[in-house]
Protein backbone atom coordinates (compact mmCIF):
# COMPACT_ATOMS: atom_id res chain seq x y z
CA UNK A 1 0.00 0.00 0.00
CA UNK A 2 1.34 3.45 -0.96
CA UNK A 3 1.66 6.41 1.41
CA UNK A 4 -1.32 8.11 -0.28
CA UNK A 5 -3.40 4.96 0.14
CA UNK A 6 -2.46 4.77 3.81
CA UNK A 7 -3.51 8.39 4.31
CA UNK A 8 -6.81 7.74 2.55
CA UNK A 9 -7.53 4.70 4.71
CA UNK A 10 -6.72 6.65 7.87
CA UNK A 11 -9.00 9.50 6.79
CA UNK A 12 -11.83 7.09 6.03
CA UNK A 13 -11.63 5.50 9.47
CA UNK A 14 -11.94 8.91 11.12
CA UNK A 15 -14.72 10.30 8.94
CA UNK A 16 -16.67 7.04 8.58
CA UNK A 17 -17.31 5.23 11.91
CA UNK A 18 -18.81 2.26 10.07
CA UNK A 19 -15.58 1.75 8.15
CA UNK A 20 -13.51 1.87 11.35
CA UNK A 21 -15.81 -0.63 13.08
CA UNK A 22 -15.67 -2.95 10.08
CA UNK A 23 -11.87 -2.80 10.14
CA UNK A 24 -11.80 -3.78 13.82
CA UNK A 25 -14.11 -6.73 13.17
CA UNK A 26 -11.87 -7.91 10.29
CA UNK A 27 -8.81 -7.73 12.55
CA UNK A 28 -10.56 -9.82 15.22
CA UNK A 29 -11.61 -12.40 12.61
CA UNK A 30 -8.06 -12.60 11.28
CA UNK A 31 -6.67 -13.16 14.79
CA UNK A 32 -9.22 -15.89 15.37
CA UNK A 33 -8.10 -17.64 12.15
CA UNK A 34 -4.40 -17.46 12.99
CA UNK A 35 -4.85 -18.47 16.60
CA UNK A 36 -3.53 -15.17 17.94
CA UNK A 37 -4.93 -13.74 21.18
CA UNK A 38 -5.44 -10.05 21.72
CA UNK A 39 -3.79 -8.69 24.86
CA UNK A 40 -5.33 -6.19 27.26
CA UNK A 41 -3.56 -3.36 25.42
CA UNK A 42 -5.39 -4.43 22.26
CA UNK A 43 -2.42 -3.91 19.95
CA UNK A 44 -0.39 -7.11 20.42
CA UNK A 45 -1.02 -10.77 19.75
CA UNK A 46 0.24 -13.81 21.59
CA UNK A 47 0.69 -16.99 19.56
CA UNK A 48 -0.23 -20.30 21.20
CA UNK A 49 2.70 -22.46 22.32
CA UNK A 50 3.83 -25.18 19.92
CA UNK A 51 2.50 -28.59 20.88
CA UNK A 52 5.36 -30.95 21.70
CA UNK A 53 5.42 -34.26 19.87
CA UNK A 54 6.73 -37.49 21.37
CA UNK A 55 9.11 -37.59 18.39
CA UNK A 56 10.84 -34.49 19.77
CA UNK A 57 12.24 -36.61 22.60
CA UNK A 58 13.67 -39.12 20.13
CA UNK A 59 15.55 -36.62 17.95
CA UNK A 60 19.26 -36.00 18.45
CA UNK A 61 19.57 -32.47 19.90
CA UNK A 62 22.68 -31.83 17.78
CA UNK A 63 21.67 -33.11 14.33
CA UNK A 64 17.91 -32.58 14.89
CA UNK A 65 17.39 -35.93 13.18
CA UNK A 66 16.49 -39.40 14.39
CA UNK A 67 19.74 -40.98 15.60
CA UNK A 68 20.74 -43.95 13.47
CA UNK A 69 23.37 -45.02 16.01
CA UNK A 70 21.98 -43.64 19.29
CA UNK A 71 24.14 -43.38 22.39
CA UNK A 72 23.53 -42.07 25.90
CA UNK A 73 26.00 -39.42 27.05
CA UNK A 74 26.83 -38.70 30.68
CA UNK A 75 24.32 -35.83 30.72
CA UNK A 76 21.56 -38.43 30.33
CA UNK A 77 20.68 -37.31 26.80
CA UNK A 78 20.56 -39.48 23.68
CA UNK A 79 22.60 -38.38 20.67
CA UNK A 80 23.67 -39.60 17.26
CA UNK A 81 27.03 -41.24 17.99
CA UNK A 82 29.05 -39.41 15.32
CA UNK A 83 27.60 -36.04 16.37
CA UNK A 84 28.37 -36.32 20.08
CA UNK A 85 31.76 -37.90 19.36
CA UNK A 86 32.66 -34.93 17.17
CA UNK A 87 31.44 -32.57 19.89
CA UNK A 88 33.49 -34.33 22.57
CA UNK A 89 36.61 -34.33 20.39
CA UNK A 90 36.22 -30.60 19.81
CA UNK A 91 36.23 -30.00 23.58
CA UNK A 92 39.40 -31.68 24.89
CA UNK A 93 39.22 -29.78 28.19
CA UNK A 94 36.39 -28.95 30.58
CA UNK A 95 33.74 -30.87 28.65
CA UNK A 96 30.21 -29.60 29.20
CA UNK A 97 26.91 -30.94 27.97
CA UNK A 98 25.78 -29.23 24.74
CA UNK A 99 22.28 -29.11 26.24
CA UNK A 100 22.54 -28.49 29.99
CA UNK A 101 25.95 -26.75 29.87
CA UNK A 102 26.91 -28.73 32.96
CA UNK A 103 30.23 -30.59 33.24
CA UNK A 104 29.93 -34.18 32.04
CA UNK A 105 32.10 -37.24 31.47
CA UNK A 106 33.18 -38.60 28.09
CA UNK A 107 31.71 -42.09 28.34
CA UNK A 108 29.07 -43.03 25.76
CA UNK A 109 26.72 -46.00 26.14
CA UNK A 110 24.69 -47.67 23.34
CA UNK A 111 21.01 -46.70 23.47
CA UNK A 112 19.55 -49.85 21.95
CA UNK A 113 16.10 -49.34 23.47
CA UNK A 114 15.96 -45.84 21.96
CA UNK A 115 16.46 -47.26 18.48
CA UNK A 116 13.86 -49.96 19.12
CA UNK A 117 11.31 -47.30 20.08
CA UNK A 118 12.04 -45.39 16.86
CA UNK A 119 11.66 -48.48 14.67
CA UNK A 120 8.42 -49.51 16.38
CA UNK A 121 6.94 -46.02 16.00
CA UNK A 122 7.81 -45.97 12.30
CA UNK A 123 6.33 -49.44 11.73
CA UNK A 124 3.08 -48.35 13.41
CA UNK A 125 2.93 -45.11 11.42
CA UNK A 126 3.23 -42.99 14.56
CA UNK A 127 6.25 -41.01 13.40
CA UNK A 128 5.94 -37.76 11.37
CA UNK A 129 6.22 -38.41 7.63
CA UNK A 130 9.43 -36.44 7.12
CA UNK A 131 11.24 -38.34 9.88
CA UNK A 132 9.92 -41.70 8.65
CA UNK A 133 11.05 -40.95 5.11
CA UNK A 134 14.53 -39.99 6.26
CA UNK A 135 14.81 -43.10 8.43
CA UNK A 136 13.68 -45.42 5.64
CA UNK A 137 16.23 -43.84 3.29
CA UNK A 138 18.92 -44.63 5.84
CA UNK A 139 17.66 -48.20 6.07
CA UNK A 140 17.89 -48.53 2.29
CA UNK A 141 21.42 -47.09 2.28
CA UNK A 142 22.42 -49.55 4.99
CA UNK A 143 21.15 -52.44 2.88
CA UNK A 144 23.03 -51.20 -0.18
CA UNK A 145 26.19 -50.80 1.90
CA UNK A 146 25.92 -54.36 3.19
CA UNK A 147 25.32 -55.65 -0.35
CA UNK A 148 28.32 -53.73 -1.68
CA UNK A 149 30.61 -55.10 1.02
CA UNK A 150 29.25 -58.63 0.58
CA UNK A 151 29.97 -58.52 -3.16
CA UNK A 152 33.38 -56.95 -2.53
CA UNK A 153 34.26 -59.72 -0.09
CA UNK A 154 33.19 -62.23 -2.75
CA UNK A 155 35.77 -60.77 -5.16
CA UNK A 156 33.75 -58.42 -7.38
CA UNK A 157 36.23 -55.74 -8.47
CA UNK A 158 33.59 -53.09 -9.19
CA UNK A 159 32.16 -53.52 -5.68
CA UNK A 160 35.66 -53.30 -4.22
CA UNK A 161 36.23 -50.02 -6.02
CA UNK A 162 32.77 -48.74 -5.04
CA UNK A 163 33.48 -49.53 -1.38
CA UNK A 164 36.78 -47.65 -1.59
CA UNK A 165 35.12 -44.53 -3.02
CA UNK A 166 32.34 -44.58 -0.43
CA UNK A 167 34.75 -45.07 2.46
CA UNK A 168 36.88 -42.20 1.14
CA UNK A 169 33.95 -39.79 0.93
CA UNK A 170 31.83 -41.14 3.79
CA UNK A 171 28.70 -41.48 1.64
CA UNK A 172 25.85 -43.94 1.05
CA UNK A 173 25.84 -45.22 4.62
CA UNK A 174 29.62 -45.66 4.81
CA UNK A 175 31.46 -43.93 7.64
CA UNK A 176 34.51 -42.10 6.30
CA UNK A 177 37.59 -44.25 6.82
CA UNK A 178 40.62 -43.56 4.61
CA UNK A 179 42.45 -46.70 5.71
CA UNK A 180 39.53 -48.86 4.64
CA UNK A 181 39.32 -46.85 1.43
CA UNK A 182 42.94 -47.73 0.67
CA UNK A 183 42.32 -51.34 1.71
CA UNK A 184 39.55 -51.76 -0.85
CA UNK A 185 41.17 -49.77 -3.64
CA UNK A 186 44.28 -51.94 -3.31
CA UNK A 187 42.16 -55.10 -3.53
CA UNK A 188 40.36 -53.72 -6.59
CA UNK A 189 43.74 -52.87 -8.18
CA UNK A 190 45.01 -56.40 -7.57
CA UNK A 191 41.79 -57.72 -9.14
CA UNK A 192 42.54 -55.74 -12.31
CA UNK A 193 40.35 -52.64 -11.91
CA UNK A 194 42.13 -49.94 -13.96
CA UNK A 195 40.54 -46.96 -12.21
CA UNK A 196 41.49 -48.48 -8.86
CA UNK A 197 45.10 -48.55 -10.03
CA UNK A 198 44.85 -44.86 -10.89
CA UNK A 199 43.36 -44.08 -7.49
CA UNK A 200 46.16 -46.10 -5.85
CA UNK A 201 48.56 -43.68 -7.48
CA UNK A 202 46.62 -40.69 -6.18
CA UNK A 203 46.45 -42.16 -2.65
CA UNK A 204 50.22 -42.65 -2.54
CA UNK A 205 50.89 -39.19 -3.97
CA UNK A 206 48.67 -37.53 -1.37
CA UNK A 207 49.13 -39.87 1.59
CA UNK A 208 45.46 -40.81 1.61
CA UNK A 209 44.93 -43.81 3.88
CA UNK A 210 48.56 -44.80 3.42
CA UNK A 211 51.97 -43.26 4.02
CA UNK A 212 52.90 -40.87 1.22
CA UNK A 213 55.28 -42.35 -1.34
CA UNK A 214 55.85 -40.28 -4.48
CA UNK A 215 57.71 -43.03 -6.33
CA UNK A 216 54.86 -45.52 -5.88
CA UNK A 217 52.31 -42.82 -6.67
CA UNK A 218 53.89 -41.98 -10.02
CA UNK A 219 54.40 -45.67 -10.77
CA UNK A 220 50.74 -46.63 -10.21
CA UNK A 221 49.50 -43.56 -12.09
CA UNK A 222 51.78 -44.44 -15.01
CA UNK A 223 50.61 -48.06 -15.05
CA UNK A 224 46.95 -46.98 -15.05
CA UNK A 225 47.54 -44.36 -17.75
CA UNK A 226 49.29 -46.95 -19.91
CA UNK A 227 46.27 -49.23 -19.42
CA UNK A 228 43.98 -46.49 -20.73
CA UNK A 229 42.80 -44.54 -17.66
CA UNK A 230 41.97 -40.96 -18.64
CA UNK A 231 42.03 -39.89 -14.99
CA UNK A 232 45.55 -41.28 -14.49
CA UNK A 233 46.70 -39.54 -17.67
CA UNK A 234 45.27 -36.29 -16.31
CA UNK A 235 47.16 -36.76 -13.02
CA UNK A 236 50.42 -37.22 -14.93
CA UNK A 237 49.70 -34.26 -17.19
CA UNK A 238 49.02 -32.04 -14.18
CA UNK A 239 52.10 -33.36 -12.37
CA UNK A 240 54.48 -32.63 -15.26
CA UNK A 241 52.84 -29.28 -16.03
CA UNK A 242 53.32 -28.03 -12.47
CA UNK A 243 56.46 -29.93 -11.54
CA UNK A 244 54.92 -31.40 -8.40
CA UNK A 245 55.21 -34.72 -6.52
CA UNK A 246 58.98 -34.75 -6.98
CA UNK A 247 58.77 -34.61 -10.77
CA UNK A 248 60.78 -32.12 -12.82
CA UNK A 249 58.51 -29.77 -14.78
CA UNK A 250 58.27 -30.81 -18.41
CA UNK A 251 55.50 -29.10 -20.32
CA UNK A 252 56.02 -31.12 -23.49
CA UNK A 253 55.44 -34.36 -21.56
CA UNK A 254 52.45 -32.75 -19.86
CA UNK A 255 50.91 -31.98 -23.26
CA UNK A 256 51.30 -35.62 -24.32
CA UNK A 257 49.48 -36.91 -21.25
CA UNK A 258 46.73 -34.30 -21.39
CA UNK A 259 46.03 -35.09 -25.04
CA UNK A 260 45.83 -38.75 -24.13
CA UNK A 261 43.46 -37.98 -21.25
CA UNK A 262 41.12 -36.06 -23.53
CA UNK A 263 40.94 -38.45 -26.44
CA UNK A 264 42.84 -41.71 -26.53
CA UNK A 265 41.90 -43.49 -23.29
CA UNK A 266 39.68 -46.56 -23.20
CA UNK A 267 38.70 -46.18 -19.54
CA UNK A 268 37.00 -42.82 -19.13
CA UNK A 269 36.23 -41.68 -15.59
CA UNK A 270 36.88 -37.94 -15.73
CA UNK A 271 34.08 -35.51 -14.89
CA UNK A 272 35.13 -31.99 -13.96
CA UNK A 273 38.68 -32.95 -14.89
CA UNK A 274 37.72 -32.87 -18.58
CA UNK A 275 37.30 -29.12 -18.48
CA UNK A 276 40.40 -28.70 -16.34
CA UNK A 277 42.44 -30.87 -18.72
CA UNK A 278 41.33 -28.88 -21.74
CA UNK A 279 42.01 -25.54 -20.06
CA UNK A 280 45.47 -26.65 -18.94
CA UNK A 281 46.27 -28.07 -22.37
CA UNK A 282 45.23 -24.84 -24.11
CA UNK A 283 47.25 -22.82 -21.61
CA UNK A 284 50.37 -24.90 -22.26
CA UNK A 285 49.92 -24.60 -26.02
CA UNK A 286 49.41 -20.84 -25.78
CA UNK A 287 52.54 -20.42 -23.68
CA UNK A 288 54.52 -22.56 -26.11
CA UNK A 289 53.33 -20.45 -29.07
CA UNK A 290 54.19 -17.16 -27.37
CA UNK A 291 57.69 -18.37 -26.51
CA UNK A 292 58.54 -19.31 -30.12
Amino acid sequence: MTADANDAAATESVTNPDAAEQGEEEMKEEKAKTGGEETEQGNETRQPAKTKSFADDLICPISHELPWDPVIAMDGRVYERKCIEAYIQSHPHDLKSPITRQTMGRTLLPAIQHRNIIETAIEKGEMPDDLSKEWNENVQQKKLMEETLKEAEAGDEDSMYAAAVKYENGTKGFKQDLKLAFHWVEKAHLAGHVMATAVMGSYYLNGCGVEECLHLGIMYASVAAAQGSDWAAYILGLTFAQGIHGVVMDKSVAVVWLKKALGECAHKYMNDQKKQSLELLNELKANDSSST
